[in-house]
């Protein structure tokens, strides 16, 4: 029987809502192994959420927003002091760079507001193909044309679900490797098990998965059809595991309601994803 297994970083099971309540709150005070996050920062992307929803378009400030927040370019403690969001080097300045290059977010703007927020997660990665953004990138894009309907991707919180689906304490120091892998979507030979309770895959697709299949810019269309499956296996088990906390008093949910869940599961994975080491050692 699939089941789900919660724990707070004492190592005592705890619920579902306990889960969540617990973890989004260190998202902004800091857990022993993440930073602080600003609730101002955190209030802009509320409000760069609700946009699509309300029918708005993006502006060249949201989308570099949008890819600030990502890619941790928001410097958090001096958004809080100023109560301005404020960027790191080298995103100030109107230069703004992914991977060592330059991109174009005005051309990036208008190509997510052209595009129908409801459309595949295929069409995104097709018509947001941009120098310098790859699809993990591309998928964080979606979350905010759709409102959060659809995850961003994102390696701490992949390691919670693994943590969660495998009745793993956090804590303990395991190794959870960081790229979406299951074996039988993927031709791999090499197995090998460094814990009781998770197998971990390597050594496939010649290279590093996730920088190939994910975090490489300009190779968007590189087996594409793979990496949407395996998206959609990790979209579901976000799904499985906090159904019944999305689904909880729905009737009364309205559209602002509905983000504040969708981030407070967000917070509680990136949290909590960073108890769990992504190398053995």
């Amino acid at each position: 029987m699939d089941k789900s297994f919660f724990f707070d970083t004492n190592g005592r099971r705890v619920g579902l809502n306990e889960f969540v309540d617990y973890y989004s709150g260190l998202y902004y005070s800091g857990g022993k192994f993440s930073d602080s996050n600003s609730q101002i920062a955190e209030n802009r992307i509320k409000e760069i959420l609700k946009k699509r929803k309300n029918k708005e378009k993006f502006e060249i400030s949201d989308v570099m927003g949008i890819l600030a927040w990502k890619v941790g370019k928001i410097d958090h403690k001096a958004t809080e002091d100023k109560k301005e969001i404020i960027y790191r080097e080298p995103w100030n300045n109107n230069k703004h760079t992914l991977y060592g290059r330059e991109i174009d977010i005005e051309k990036i703007t208008n190509m997510l507001n052209e595009i129908d927020s409801d459309a595949s997660l295929e069409e995104y990665l097709s018509k947001l193909k941009c120098p310098g953004i790859s699809n993990v990138y591309i998928i964080t894009l979606r979350y905010f044309a759709t409102g959060g309907e659809h995850p961003i991707y994102d390696q701490f919180a992949y390691r919670a679900i693994k943590a969660i689906r495998g009745d793993i304490k956090n804590g303990f120091g395991l190794w959870i490797d960081s790229p979406i892998v299951f074996s039988d979507d993927l031709n791999i030979q090499d197995e090998k098990r460094y814990s009781p309770y998770y197998s971990i895959i390597k050594n496939y697709m010649k290279n590093d998965s996730f920088r190939i299949v994910f975090d490489v810019p300009d190779v968007s269309s590189y087996n594409s059809s793979q990496m949407c499956k395996l998206y959609n296996r990790y979209e579901d088990e976000i799904n499985w595991i906090f159904s019944e906390y999305k689904n909880a008093d729905a009737d009364n949910c309205n559209a602002d309601s509905i983000i504040d869940k969708e981030r407070k599961i967000d917070q509680a994975l990136w949290v909590y994803g960073h108890y769990f080491k992504n190398k053995r050692g």
